[in-house]
């Protein structure tokens, strides 16, 4: 018997997701030519049959698509930016406030760099963090328990975000995967990101760090829009076209 038309929609589609790691249910719609409604229905389809992965605007594959790379691999890519925004963040740290640092390679150069003897406390679910706040004299650390993800250094899970709850900080410094300026703040992990929405939830103001490279870098799980950042540090490679849209949102930039 041939295969109908959808069977060979969906097989096209489980290739697409395992080839690129993440598909957009609009960018299949426009390709195919059929509704999102339909492409949806497919996306359910094959995951059901644990080919895919359905996630927020479209599908991921089961495969590795949500893993973390790791920690040292990371750190290496666009090392120096990664140091002056850090230098700059921890630069930017008053006396007497709470400070949440998010997990990443950037937010570790904060940690490196914190100011001493300013009476600052640091809450972190990163444990590599946490051992380089507490290296410094006059700043006290917090760290917020969960499951151990090896790949990151850092903690996840549901018990993280009651913790998290019990948390109202000054000043977030987030880090993410990538960021769309449209659509927002974006993670490969569903766990990693509901463990950002809680540390987005325990802090007053939002500052996120993040290299040039993390820009029209989407990932799969939207996080949150981008309107709940207060301020952007990068570094000098970020595209004009998006420092221009986050100045036009009155985003403050910082280009280190």
């Amino acid at each position: 018997m041939p295969r109908s038309t959808h069977q060979r929609r969906r097989e096209f589609i489980a290739r697409l997701v395992r080839k690129a790691g993440f598909v957009r249910t609009s960018e299949l719609s426009g390709r195919f030519g059929v509704s999102t409604v339909t492409i949806r229905q497919d996306i359910d389809a094959l995951s059901a049959e644990g080919v895919v992965q359905r996630t927020y605007g479209g599908a991921v594959s089961q495969i590795d698509s949500a893993e973390d790379t790791a920690f040292d691999l990371r750190s290496s890519a666009n090392s120096e930016a990664k140091i002056r925004i850090g230098r700059a963040a921890a630069r930017s740290i008053k006396p007497g406030e709470t400070i949440l640092l998010d997990s990443g390679t950037t937010t570790i150069e904060i940690a490196r760099h914190l100011p001493e003897n300013l009476g600052i406390t640091v809450v972190t679910p990163a444990l590599n963090i946490a051992l380089e706040a507490g290296a410094k004299s006059g700043v006290e650390v917090l760290v917020c328990g969960g499951r151990l993800n090896p790949k990151t250094l850092s903690t996840t899970a549901h018990e993280i975000v009651r913790s998290f709850s019990e948390i109202f900080a000054d000043r977030l410094f987030l880090a993410t995967y990538g960021v769309d300026v449209e659509k927002g703040l974006a993670e490969r992990s569903v766990e990693v990101a509901e463990t950002k929405r809680a540390l987005i939830r325990a802090a007053r103001e939002i500052t996120l760090v993040c290299d040039s490279s993390k820009f029209g870098s989407a990932g799969p799980i939207l996080i949150s829009p981008l309107n709940i950042v207060r301020r952007v540090i990068t570094d000098d490679r970020i595209a004009p076209d998006d420092l221009a849209w986050l100045r036009a949102e009155r985003i403050a930039v910082d280009v280190v």
